[in-house]
């Protein structure tokens, strides 16, 4: 999906919101993916919960976004 604002890169949209999104619980990363519908802001999980489905907009600034689990992350 294109994004509505002109100008407006899908990396500008996750660096202006990966802050508030890293805040929700459960929320382990935030990236940038691929759909057969075209990029997307990724939000990695430890797991999806209901409560996390209701706080992730289905869209931030003109781009749509995936919750993706991805388990617990641990350094190296």
């Amino acid at each position: 999906m294109a994004p509505r604002g002109v100008g407006t890169s899908i990396e500008d949209v996750k660096r202006k919101n990966e802050a508030w999104l890293m805040k929700l619980p459960g929320v382990v990363g935030v990236g940038i993916g691929r759909t057969s519908g075209g990029r997307v802001i990724q939000i990695l999980a430890k797991e999806i919960t209901k409560e996390l489905r209701e706080k992730v907009p289905a869209e931030i600034g003109g781009f749509f976004t995936r919750i993706k689990r991805v388990g617990d992350v641990r350094g190296l």
